[in-house]
């Protein structure tokens, strides 16, 4: 009750409604007429003022009453004396005020047309009052049914509303707490590369130190951000790989073949890397051969196709998701907090030696054009 109320139409559409209501029942008062053929002896003032008089006074009293729904219903928390008067008081009372208002009007009205004195027809004028008096006070409380499931209407959607807030921010805080978990991973095996260096060469573990503080600032720039472009994903990733071809060497060999109508595609941030991170891993860590990695990325019936493919020495065990790391399982809870089963992940050998992690998601297409700091 102690929310402003602020009535929810303009006046033209609440007057609209009820002249609406008033041709219906003029219509229905002159059935018995057209039905026993004697439309002609249908008497407009008489018949129809009245109606019109008493919608239209309704049309007038509507936002008052709207306003004061609060004040004249039992209010659950409200002393039981101060809601009995609300209900027995102030209803009928403005019932009353209506039916004189719309009465008086008329019969002010209809006597300009016609030969009725005032005066003479009091005896029969206050039975009707009396009358219309009850019939006003069954319209009050039809109104006020009608604003009471409006407002319970605009609580409900209130309410999914909050929940759908709610819901989003647990969304945006396991997405969060998903990112902090990759983060330190990332970091991690990154650090390593730089360890595994610095004994062996001090001046590539130098540059991959550098490298990897531009890769920080970058990830940095981006932390709050949960999805970003398949073409700003792709940059951080190939930073990345910079890192570790000062590892590797000559040894590594890294291509993109990524479509045209992909480089704006929407995808979890940080999603390419722990791919990778796997194909290097578990594909060349024990090798001195070539290493050649290969992610594409196509679109395909509004579907977005990412995979990442490697000439390592492949694995044995395709359910790999179920033993993986961090990493890839990472992938599969944020693919699943972002979009519910709408994705799936296949893993294959590739022969003759390899292994290939493809993501099949919906494709989102996004409009922001990146921003550049001056």
């Amino acid at each position: 009750m102690t929310d402003k109320r602020v009535f929810p139409f303009s006046r033209w559409r609440v007057y609209g409604v009820f002249i609406v209501i008033s041709l219906m029942f003029v219509i229905k008062s002159m059935v018995p007429d057209i039905y026993h053929g004697t439309f002609e002896k249908y008497n407009w003032g008489f018949m129809a003022l009245p109606l019109v008089s008493n919608y239209m006074y309704w049309a007038f009293l509507a936002p008052l009453i709207y306003f004061l729904v609060p004040y004249i219903t039992w209010q659950k928390g409200r002393d039981i004396k101060r809601n009995i008067a609300a209900v027995s008081i102030f209803g009928p009372t403005i019932a009353i005020i209506h039916s004189h208002m719309s009465y008086w009007s008329f019969l002010v009205v209809y006597q300009q047309f016609s030969e009725l004195n005032i005066a003479q027809a009091m005896g029969h004028i206050l039975p009707a009052l009396y009358a219309a008096a009850v019939g006003s006070f069954i319209e009050l409380w039809a109104l006020i049914g009608a604003f009471s499931a409006l407002d319970f209407y605009r609580k409900y959607q209130q309410h999914q509303m909050k929940l759908l807030s709610a819901e989003k921010d647990l969304a945006d805080s396991r997405l969060s707490a998903l990112r902090m978990q990759l983060n330190p991973h990332f970091l991690f095996n990154a650090f390593n590369s730089v360890i595994s260096l610095i004994d062996s060469n001090k001046d590539h573990a130098k540059d991959m130190l550098a490298e990897l503080s531009s890769l920080m600032r970058q990830l940095l720039n981006q932390d709050k951000r949960h999805s970003i472009t398949l073409k700003e994903e792709i940059e951080f990733n190939r930073q990345y790989l910079d890192i570790e071809a000062i590892r590797f060497q000559d040894r590594l060999t890294v291509s993109f073949e990524i479509c045209d109508s992909a480089q704006n595609a929407l995808v979890p941030n940080l999603i390419l890397q722990p791919m990778i991170e796997n194909a290097i891993k578990h594909g060349f860590a024990q090798t001195v051969g070539q290493c050649c990695i290969t992610t594409t990325a196509n679109i395909e019936d509004e579907r977005l196709i990412l995979a990442v493919q490697d000439n390592g020495k492949g694995c044995d065990n395709t359910d790999i998701l179920s033993h993986s790391g961090i990493g890839l399982n990472n992938i599969k809870n944020r693919l699943e907090q972002m979009f519910g089963d709408d994705f799936t992940i296949e893993v294959q050998r590739v022969l003759p030696s390899g292994f290939q992690i493809s993501l099949n998601m919906p494709y989102i297409y996004s409009t922001l054009k990146k921003r550049h700091d001056n």
